[in-house]
């Protein structure tokens, strides 16, 4: 690697080549810190490896890209000597602008399901959202319908499995890999999107999900940043809690639509050109600098 020439090297998965010649300027992203917060989530392979590797290339590199601005807080308490190469791309919460809520029309037909997007690995917290839904049917006596979306990770989570185990059979849909097609359709047609996850680095399905101004309901970090101030944030280990959020965008009509005009007038805080933008701007300003 000492041969390579370039002006600027990017990790964009928060590794760096060993023997990169010292003189290149070095970006490496950090998504998060679960291997430092919750590694009893992950696969022990990747454990070891992301606890070993992560630090070394953090020290490493000239700046560091944090995901978000809660991983940017989670680097500099972990590493506070790092602090000062640290950069988000992800703005701080800015105030929402003075719109007028009758210049968003509401919906003719609402979607009628609750969406879950996600890997199917424990972290996603898949297991406790199936159980939360089914002590909400069974205190309102509806089962208006969840689908839960994404691919097999690690850890043997299988959703279908968990379904068939409740003991009153419930309106809840497994899409496995889905299309981009298909994922434009779920996130278009549903009422919410929720997300109990225990950690998250970012949180695309959010971001995703509020391209169609659809409500959501998240845990606690990363989460909140990119979803919008009027989210519902759970508890991602209280299932009742999880329970009654949803009965909340499925069942209270008043709160429902409140929470569907602040989706569509809330501003995207995230988006590829703004992210493309600073990232850019950080490598510019380190290849200026003389070596």
């Amino acid at each position: 690697m000492r041969n390579v020439s370039c002006d600027l090297f990017w990790g964009p998965a928060h590794r760096l080549p060993f023997g990169l010649n010292p003189k290149i300027k070095m970006v490496v992203t950090c998504h998060d810190l679960v291997c430092f917060n919750h590694g009893n989530t992950m696969p022990l392979k990747n454990f070891i490896s992301d606890r070993i590797q992560l630090p070394i290339a953090m020290k490493k590199a000239h700046k560091i890209h944090a995901v978000s601005q809660n991983t940017l807080s989670e680097i500099c308490k972990t590493f506070p000597r790092l602090e000062k190469k640290v950069f988000s791309t992800l703005p701080q919460k800015q105030t929402m602008p003075d719109f007028i809520a009758s210049q968003v029309a509401t919906p003719n037909k609402w979607g009628a399901y609750g969406l879950f997007v996600g890997t199917f690995e424990p972290r996603k917290n898949i297991y406790e959202l199936i159980d939360a839904y089914n002590l909400m049917c069974e205190a309102s006596g509806e089962d208006p319908g969840l689908v839960i979306a994404g691919k097999f990770g690690w850890g043997g989570i299988n959703p279908k499995a968990k379904i068939s185990s409740l003991a009153t059979k419930r309106n809840i849909e497994v899409v496995y890999a889905p299309s981009d097609i298909e994922l434009e359709l779920l996130y278009q047609n549903c009422r919410f999107l929720i997300n109990p996850s225990i950690y998250e680095g970012l949180g695309l399905p959010v971001i995703e999900a509020k391209r169609f101004n659809k409500p959501c309901i998240v845990s606690p970090g990363s989460l909140i940043e990119v979803a919008d101030e009027h989210s519902i944030v759970i508890n991602p280990h209280d299932k009742l809690d999880i329970a009654n959020a949803m009965a909340k965008y499925f069942f209270d009509k008043r709160t429902y639509d409140k929470a569907f005009r602040e989706a569509c007038l809330s501003p995207a805080r995230f988006t590829w050109h703004k992210n493309t933008k600073i990232l850019m701007e950080q490598f510019y300003s380190l290849t200026r600098q003389t070596t």
